[in-house]
């Protein structure tokens, strides 16, 4: 039988991993902010292998959306939907709204950069819905605009 202190460990472990996985993401989203599409990759493949040992779910699905935004502006369009796709299923079978839209509107941009308008707009639809219901007005500025970060 173990401890309350044993318990109270593994707990504060599983709580700084999460955390580190959260940061990690943090980091990789910053690199791509800043133009390192390289350095951003690097990092992001790292969170995703942390997540996926951790079951660490949200921040995967969110390493997800940055690895497709990646893959996209490196030109791997197939990249990018498989990416994408995984991420939105994840995200979706969270709930987790905001980082969905945003998940959402990557997809959007990706069948815009491959020029199949309509497969776009379903996805941009998405976002905007996600994204109105969850009062993000900024974002969805960007949508419209089709801004691209």
């Amino acid at each position: 039988m173990r401890s309350a202190l044993e318990i109270e460990t593994l707990s504060l472990h599983h709580q700084w991993t999460g955390i580190r996985a959260y940061f990690l993401q943090k980091i990789g989203q910053t690199y791509a902010n800043l133009g390192d599409l390289d350095g951003a990759n690097t990092i992001d493949r790292q969170t995703l292998t942390f997540c996926q040992t951790g079951n660490y779910l949200q921040t995967q699905g969110r390493t997800l959306t940055g690895l497709a935004q990646l893959a996209r502006l490196q030109g791997h369009p197939e990249r990018a939907q498989a990416d994408c796709l995984q991420s939105i299923e994840i995200l979706d079978r969270l709930g987790a709204k905001g980082d969905l839209a945003a998940a959402d509107r990557q997809a959007g941009l990706r069948w815009d950069l491959a020029g199949d308008l309509p497969q776009s707009q379903i996805y941009r639809d998405c976002a905007c819905e996600l994204f109105t219901e969850i009062k993000a007005p900024q974002q969805l500025a960007k949508i419209a605009a089709r801004i691209d970060k």
